[in-house]
């Protein structure tokens, strides 16, 4: 007997367990509220040099479209946290729909056209694998010396390893072994577990946790 159950498990430094399931309407608004706060902590220290003038401005780069699930509440949760005083722009790359080749060469020529006509930003939000992987080529040239924080990436080597390029944020585990003990538990005559990965950098970073835990 085959079963699969496509729940996963997100512990953001340390506040406990978050239990969501795989269709992510279902996402509870205290997801939003964990990675508000550790996006405020982390960029009061970057954004407190920049002088009083009302000219803060923050840029969150999306792996997604801003309808894919779950998105919205993301930026509802980032806005909150940094408050009314901080301008946000958003630029959304759309890689489930387009693929990650395409949507980086899109992203990369907006870019372009979005440095002439904006004035720079004081830090740089990235959501998902995939604007991180885009920033980890193109730092230097857009976003020299600009802050950088990360979030919902689920390849854990890509993460660690931007935190010597001056990157800090939030890894996205899943909590297959606990997934499939709880399955168990529900299905005790199961012998063998199936695991439904696609090639996109997200589903990549979820295999290696996937192996990592069996």
């Amino acid at each position: 007997m085959e079963w699969l159950i496509n729940i996963f498990y997100c512990d953001t430094m340390g506040t406990g367990p978050l239990i969501m399931l795989k269709l992510y309407k279902w996402i509870d608004n205290s997801i939003c509220r964990t990675l508000a706060f550790i996006l405020l902590t982390v960029f009061v220290l970057a954004l407190s040099v920049v002088s009083a003038d009302g000219g803060k401005r923050v840029l969150l780069i999306s792996s997604y479209s801003y309808d894919f699930v779950g998105v919205p509440h993301e930026m509802a949760g980032i806005k909150d946290a940094l408050g009314n005083d901080v301008e946000m722009n958003y630029l959304f790359m759309d890689a489930k729909q387009i693929g990650s080749d395409q949507a980086e060469a899109q992203l990369y020529e907006r870019l372009k056209l979005h440095g002439q006509t904006h004035r720079p930003y004081d830090a740089v939000i990235l959501a998902d694998d995939d604007a991180l992987n885009f920033m980890r080529k193109y730092r230097q040239e857009f976003f020299q010396g600009v802050p950088l924080v990360y979030t919902g990436i689920n390849t854990q080597e890509h993460a660690l390893a931007v935190h010597a390029e001056g990157m800090t944020g939030v890894i996205e585990t899943v909590s297959f072994g606990g997934t499939i003990k709880a399955g168990q538990k529900i299905f005790p005559q199961a012998k063998r577990v199936v695991g439904i990965i696609d090639s996109t950098p997200t589903g990549q970073g979820n295999l290696v946790q996937f192996m990592d835990e069996m």
